[in-house]
Parts: structure tokens; C-alpha cells; sequence
């Protein structure tokens, strides 16, 4: 199973699928929005069901069609339809069966049309998409974000950030859904799959948006809070997001700056227009500002998520990511069960309150508890670019390598922290005293 989530946007379609194949309790890594060529057509084909049997149907659509004259949409799409039927009746798959063994997103662009097009299919038939669809891990709890945030003529950036959230709340909630995240975007002068680099960044903001969101929210009903007091939480929020987007804008200006502005296709707008780029080193006043701004964001997490940087906190949330990829390579290596459902949401959980430990700053731990953290972080999505889901040798390398850095930070943490049997001792001397 997987989730696949679609959107029609007012410059053109947003398509995201996660990457993990569950069968029974052995979970994979699997590319499942590919790109292939119909002729002279552009299609970005993601499925859910039956993997092997979803592999086997596009591989074989792909080769039958790839040097065919194909170049308009809706040929492309009728070709799809009539071997995908005659696929599943040369597979003897009952027509009540087709949609939990084959279901399909499609997007197509034609470059004779100009026009693109993003399609489901429901028993074997493509529907065309005229606001969402969701394709995979039935679940209301989806179905509900997706109606309750999705507007029509709404941006390609809102339709990435939503497709995300979705892949976030899913991984959350469910056994079969985990980063990392593909996401292609079809607009009228073409077919673009993203950087996995870029996406997890943005993944990364996501969570951040999210959990900024909820703490706020929790603040509106806590009565016990002062007229003021909850004034000042609301304008902390809304300079923390401030700051949040600010850094999410800089750090592809960055990126943009690196490879060269005259060199960057975007897809999609994440330098607003009218920003002004300034390659200088930063004044004093700069300087300031921008110590100000993280500072701010470090005390709104502390305000609000303080618990996660305990130290016990940080020591259950790394061995909770350490159990997890410990399972899942020893059933790789067919040496053990790999984790449970509850285990990989544990995992995931972790995996967020270690980023906001982190980005908090010494605080309930010193600094370089903090800078440990980081790299963490930074190593715990599989490198799609580096052809990690399909070497299993890269991804047992990878895996031990994260599992060091965890270890790194709970020597450092057993050496400088006191245990939690002694600290409770001090504590009850002090009261006793």
C-alpha cells in the first residue's frame, strides 16, 4: 500500500507519493512516481496495489510505447486504458479486484498540445482530476485534510506544501506510508520531478509550520492564560513563522545563488517576485537582526515544546530511532522481525521533537548536546540520490553511520548527564531539606 495524493493548481498539477512497500511485515524502499515516455508524450505514472504487478504493467507499457508516434493527450491516455484492461485480463483480476490491485495517478504533457493533464483511474478507467484525488491508504482522516485545505486556482507552492502535509500526517498515522517523498509538478510547457534534496528540506518546514500551528491552537482554549500573556504568545507565533518562512525563502535563494539564477528552471515561484538579493557579507545591523530573529525562534520552541530537549526526552526519542532502523536492517538481513506499526510511529515522532530539541538551542542541555543533534537530522532521509533504495550494501552503510551518530550523542549525554535515579535523589533530599 502507499498514499498518492494529486492536485489541480491554477498553473497546473502537483502529484506526491511516498516511498515505502509494505508486504507483511517486510518494509522497502520503492520509486513509485516514475516518469516514462508514450511517444512523444511526458507521463508521470504513480500506483498502488500490487507492487510487482504494478512494476510489470508499466515496465511493459513503457517499452510497448516509448518509440510510438503518440503526441496527443488523449491517444496517450486511451493507450494507457486499453493495456492496462487487456493487463488485467491476461492477469485474470476480477473486475471487483481491479482497484485494490491496480490504482492508478496519472499526468500526462504533450508538447504537440502544450496542455497537461492529471487523471485516477477507478476499475481501469482514467477520470480526469478537476480538483484532488487521493490514491492508496483509504483513511477519512486524509480525505478530510486534503477537502478541508485544498482551493481551487490555489498555487503550486500550496499544492506542494499540502501534498506534504498529507505525506506527513499519513506517516504519522499509518504503517504504510514513509518518507522520503517524490513530488512531480505538470504544468503547460512540461513535466518536472523534483530535487529529493529540495523536498525534504521543504518536508522539513512543514513539520515545523505544523507543529507551530497545534501549539498555538492548544494556547486559544487554555483559559488560565492572561488576556496578555496570551497577546504575547499570538505575536510570538506570528514572528516565528515569519522567521520560518523567511529561512525557507534564503535557503533556496542560497541554493539559486550556488547553481546560478541564469541556470535555475523552476517549476514553480519559491522566490517571491519582487525580492531583492543582496550577495554581500552581512553588516553589523544584519548581523544583529539575524542573532535577533533566531533567538526568537528559539525561545518561542522553548515556550512552547521545552519537554523535547529533557535530556531523558532526547535519550528516549534516539533510542526509539535507533530500534527502528536496527529492526528494519535485521529483516533486511533476514535476521529478525523488522519494527512494529507502533515502533515507526515512535520512530517518526522522535525524528520531529529531535529537530525542534535542536533548532531550540542550549536550553535544557548545553550546546553541543544541541550541535550533535544536527547531523542526525541531517542523515536520516534515505539518499535517493545517491541510489540508496536500490543498494542494499549504500543503505546498510547509511544505516550504521545514522545509528553512530545516535550513539555519539547518548555517550555524550551518559558522560554529562546525570542519571535520572540520581537526579530524582538530589531532588528529594532538596525537598526534604
Amino acid at each position: 500500500m502507499t498514499l498518492i495524493a494529486g492536485f489541480k493548481c491554477a498553473d497546473g498539477y502537483v502529484i506526491c507519493a511516498d516511498s515505502q512497500e509494505t508486504v507483511g511485515s517486510y518494509r522497502a524502499t520503492r520509486q513509485k512516481l516514475v516518469p516514462i515516455a508514450v511517444g512523444k508524450v511526458q507521463m508521470a505514472i504513480a500506483g498502488s496495489g500490487d507492487g510487482d504487478l504494478i512494476d510489470a504493467f508499466v515496465g511493459r507499457f513503457s517499452q510497448k510505447y516509448q518509440q510510438s508516434e503518440i503526441a496527443e493527450l488523449d491517444s496517450a491516455v486511451q493507450v494507457f486504458k486499453d493495456d492496462l484492461l487487456a493487463f488485467v485480463k491476461e492477469k485474470k483480476v476480477k473486475i471487483r479486484k481491479i482497484d485494490s490491485t491496480f490504482r492508478f495517478l496519472l499526468g500526462a504533457y504533450s508538447e504537440k498540445d502544450k496542455k497537461c493533464r492529471l487523471w485516477k483511474t477507478i476499475t481501469g478507467d482514467p477520470i480526469e482530476v478537476t480538483d484532488y484525488a487521493l490514491v492508496g491508504v483509504e483513511d477519512e482522516r486524509y480525505e478530510y485534510a486534503a477537502r478541508n485545505f485544498y482551493r481551487a486556482g490555489m498555487p503550486i507552492s500550496q499544492g506542494v506544501f499540502l501534498g506534504l502535509y498529507l505525506m506527513w500526517l499519513a506517516e504519522q498515522t499509518s504503517n504504510y506510508v514513509k518518507a522520503p517523498i517524490s513530488v512531480g509538478i505538470l504544468k503547460d510547457n512540461g513535466l518536472y520531478f523534483e530535487d529529493p534534496k529540495k523536498i525534504n528540506s521543504i518536508d522539513q518546514k512543514v513539520r515545523l509550520f505544523t507543529a507551530q500551528f497545534e501549539a498555538q491552537f492548544l494556547a486559544c482554549s487554555d483559559t488560565g492564560l492572561q488576556g496578555e500573556e496570551f497577546g504575547n504568545r499570538l505575536k510570538e507565533f506570528g514572528k516565528t513563522v515569519v522567521q520560518f518562512r523567511r529561512d525557507y525563502i534564503e535557503e533556496w535563494v542560497g541554493h539559486a545563488l550556488d547553481i546560478g539564477l541564469d541556470k535555475i528552471v523552476e517549476p514553480w515561484t519559491q522566490i517571491p517576485p519582487g525580492t531583492t538579493i543582496v550577495v554581500a557579507s552581512l553588516t553589523p545591523e544584519q548581523q544583529k537582526a539575524q542573532q535577533e530573529q533566531q533567538a526568537s525562534l528559539a525561545q518561542s520552541l522553548r515556550e512552547n515544546f521545552a519537554h523535547v530537549q529533557e535530556p531523558e526526552r532526547i535519550v528516549t526519542n534516539l533510542e526509539a530511532l535507533k530500534l527502528s532502523m536496527r529492526k528494519t536492517q535485521a529483516h533486511g538481513l533476514q535476521q529478525g522481525d523488522g519494527p512494529t506499526e507502533d515502533e515507526n510511529r515512535e520512530a517518526a515522532r522522535a525524528h520531529g521533537e529531535l529537530l525542534q530539541a535542536a533548532l531550540m538551542g542550549p536550553y535544557k542541555v548545553d550546546g553541543k548536546v544541541c550541535a550533535l543533534l544536527s547531523p542526525i537530522i541531517d542523515a536520516m532521509p534515505l539518499q535517493i540520490g545517491f541510489g540508496e533504495h536500490q543498494n542494499p550494501a549504500l543503505q546498510r552503510a547509511n544505516t550504521e553511520m545514522r545509528i553512530a551518530l545516535i550513539d555519539r550523542v547518548l555517550a555524550y549525554l551518559s558522560a554529562t548527564v546525570a542519571p535520572i535515579s540520581e537526579v530524582s535523589s538530589v531532588e528529594k533530599e532538596s525537598s526534604e531539606a
